[in-house]
């Protein structure tokens, strides 16, 4: 897939666990409004 090879490089520039989990937590967003996740499901799933 053509949308690998950035995504390998935008984890490199996000080594620390925070910045890696904000960077995570938006692809797993993208990936899912993609599918047709709600507002109410973002807000669920990034609960602490």
């Amino acid at each position: 897939m053509a949308t690998e090879r950035p995504l390998v490089a935008a984890m490199a520039l996000h080594e620390d666990s925070r910045g890696l989990r904000v960077l995570l937590q938006g692809l797993d967003d993208a990936l899912t409004d993609g599918l047709g996740a709600d507002e109410a499901e973002r807000a669920n799933r990034h609960a602490p």
